[in-house]
């Protein structure tokens, strides 16, 4: 028995029809397959959107901002970050494998810094920005040449061109800043962000991470599907070798309503009130 061309083609075409509407409606209606990467339309990883860090990465890293925005755009009680706070978190820290190796000369220092000034020398405790040690932000908002990054729960934000520019010539002169002075590149689908003339007066780290006005920091950022990794290296003459900071993750919010909740102000109430720490220099 012989079978009909024809019936033969208009299987073969229900079939692909088929096919092409599963594939629709896996990918949301776009064609795409469930966990593709976004893409803007210059071809560049969308890193648009409202970001939560994972719980238990980067342990004693990131030190405010991101991690804020739940996954259901409400927020975290703080009751649990602060409940014997002073004593869970130091000891925690000192417990971190991850820290910079500092030169010899160094030594003394660090360990002034980490034992005398851990508390009351530390700028983040007196509601001054910090430099690596932002992490994650809570919200990212791209465009062709700009990225947006605004951290929840302390109240900052970094506006970084992403053209490929290099740094002014003024930061080059030496002008500092908290944030210091930041400038991207796309290399391939991963952002990469260089930040130099950071100011001096903040720390690596809680522990007396001291570092100079020579820190350089080149940030990482690539999304795969819903997925940010977060990757940080500083480079310091003050270190043996360039610190690489714990790699970070962030999952989107798929809540298309989440938002940053407004937080108050960062004010100083605890400084005057630590054992031994005056308020000189406030």
């Amino acid at each position: 028995m012989r079978s009909d061309p024809r019936s033969m083609l208009l299987a073969l075409a229900l079939c692909a029809l088929g096919t092409a509407v599963l594939a629709q409606n896996r990918g949301g209606g776009s064609g795409a397959p469930a966990g593709t990467t976004p893409r803007t339309s210059d071809g560049k990883p969308d890193l648009s959107g409202v970001w939560a860090r994972l719980a238990g990465e980067g342990a004693g890293r990131q030190e405010g901002g991101g991690g804020n925005a739940n996954l259901d755009g409400t927020q975290e009680t703080f009751a649990k970050y602060w409940t014997m706070a002073e004593k869970d978190i130091q000891l925690r820290r000192r417990a971190v494998e991850n820290k910079p190796i500092y030169k010899p000369e160094h030594w003394a220092l660090i360990r002034k810094t980490d034992w005398d000034y851990s508390r009351s020398k530390d700028m983040q405790t007196r509601c001054m920005p910090h430099m690596p040690r932002l992490g994650l932000p809570s919200k990212i908002i791209q465009t062709p040449n700009e990225v947006a990054f605004f951290y929840e729960g302390i109240n900052r934000y970094r506006v970084i061109p992403t053209d490929g520019r290099p740094h002014d010539d003024v930061v080059k002169d030496g002008y500092l800043a908290w944030f210091g002075h930041s400038v991207g590149h796309w290399e391939g689908d991963t952002l990469v962000i260089d930040t130099i003339g950071v100011l001096d007066q903040g720390w690596l780290g809680p522990n007396g991470y001291v570092h100079s006005d020579e820190t350089r920091v080149i940030e990482r950022i690539r999304r795969e599907g819903d997925t940010l990794r977060w990757n940080t290296t500083v480079e310091d003459p003050m270190l043996v070798q360039p610190w690489e900071m714990d790699p970070l993750t962030a999952r989107l919010n798929p809540n298309q309503k989440g938002m940053l909740w407004e937080t108050a102000p960062c004010v100083d109430h605890d400084l005057g009130g630590v054992v031994g720490v005056t308020n000189e220099g406030k």
